[in-house]
């Protein structure tokens, strides 16, 4: 979608955004003639609602948080944006033919944001894979892979490079604790990445931090972790998941 302005952080580009969004789409829909629309947010759902209607095609919303948790705007400061986001959110749902949640728990909060959706709001729970944990194993291949000395004890986290994910808080915390026989490692890629990379230099921890870049043995790849780092500054954990996590700490 061409955009009259670079900043995408914006109330004059949001405006612009939502207006001019929907006629895109149904400009693409009508190109490429799509059988089924599949949506992960309910506002991009009121997007694709012309498309929808141009084309007579099923629209299915997955819903990976609880509707207003995970915001668009960051004008959060604003009722009025609240307000809005909110009501943009209620009528995407209300428009959707089928609702996918990530858990129950959001699909309550999806019920509770538009009681009419209630029925036809489902479950498709994350797929949450049983893995065999050899820790010794792993840490040993770690060590190796990573060409680490001695034995280290390993920090790890996971996710995309991005500022809300706060890794440059991990990373403030790794070399505040000054303990030269620990390794921390950077799993994936993202925007943030050279920042980080930098950041690691001025504090002294650079040699001490590897950034992996993205994997496709994530799951694997932590076992060998001593310890387990989730910063993300948008994180919401159940105290009770934590009391009853295994190897690594979480």
């Amino acid at each position: 979608l061409p955009t009259p302005t670079r900043k995408h952080d914006s109330i004059p580009f949001w405006i612009y955004f939502f207006l001019a969004s929907p006629v895109y789409m149904a400009w693409v829909g009508i190109k490429h003639r799509p059988h089924l629309i599949s949506i992960f947010s309910p506002l991009y759902a009121l997007i694709s609602a012309p498309t929808q209607w141009v084309l007579k095609i099923p629209m299915i919303t997955f819903v990976r948080f609880p509707p207003h948790q995970n915001p668009v705007f960051s004008y959060r400061e604003s009722c009025l944006v609240t307000w809005m986001e909110g009501f943009l959110e209620k009528l995407g749902l209300a428009l959707s033919n089928r609702i996918l949640a990530a858990s129950e728990a959001v699909r309550d909060a999806v019920i509770k944001r538009c009681p009419s959706a209630g029925s036809k709001t489902g479950v498709l729970y994350n797929h949450l894979m049983e893995l065999s944990c050899d820790k010794a194993k792993q840490k040993e291949r770690l060590v190796k892979e990573l060409s680490l000395t001695g034995n280290p004890f390993i920090i790890a986290t996971s996710g995309v490079l991005h500022k809300r994910k706060n890794q440059d808080c991990l990373l403030r915390a790794f070399a505040e604790a000054g303990k030269p026989e620990s390794a921390l490692l950077i799993i994936g890629e993202g925007d943030q990445k050279a920042t980080l990379k930098q950041l690691a230099s001025q504090l002294g921890v650079a040699e001490r931090t590897i950034f992996t870049g993205w994997r496709e043995d994530v799951p694997e790849f932590i076992q060998g972790a001593d310890l387990f780092a989730f910063c993300s500054s948008q994180a919401r954990v159940c105290p009770s998941a934590v009391r009853t996590s295994s190897s690594p700490k979480t």
